[in-house]
């Protein structure tokens, strides 16, 4: 039995060959890639800066959910960013492209999200509210 050396583990996806991709709060990468025994090999991406959050609330809006496809490229959907983004990297971790989606729906849920954020003293992790985590 194997097991990933990951802390605040929230999503996982993993590649053809049994390399294994886990995200969680990220601090320095979004996310961290282990061989299939579980050995740490590498890390992809970068967590975007919040401004005027304190690091456990940067840690949590940076928080997303990895999706792999057929041409193993990686796509890590942000769940709790007041702007909505999805950002793909090819297999090496490479970032390919970045997306921030918009829609009426997706409108509302941002400025409830702002208002939350706002409301929170000092950036404080207890204001953040969901914005894509729900929906993908």
């Amino acid at each position: 039995m194997h097991s990933l050396p990951f802390e605040w583990p929230e999503s996982v996806g993993a590649f053809s060959d049994g390399r294994i991709l886990a995200s969680g709060r990220p601090k320095e990468h979004l996310i961290s890639v282990s061989d299939r025994q579980g050995n740490f090999v590498g890390q992809i991406g970068e967590p975007v800066k919040v401004e005027n959050a304190s690091a456990g609330a940067s840690a949590i809006l940076n928080i997303g959910r990895i999706v792999v496809d057929a041409d193993e490229n990686i796509y890590y959907v942000f769940c709790y960013l007041v702007t909505p983004t999805i950002r793909k990297y090819t297999s090496d971790g490479k970032l390919a492209a970045e997306w921030h989606p918009e829609s009426a729906g997706l409108e509302k849920i941002t400025t409830q999200a702002k208002k939350k954020q706002e409301e929170s003293r000092d950036g404080a992790a207890d204001g953040v509210l969901s914005v894509l985590r729900d929906r993908i």
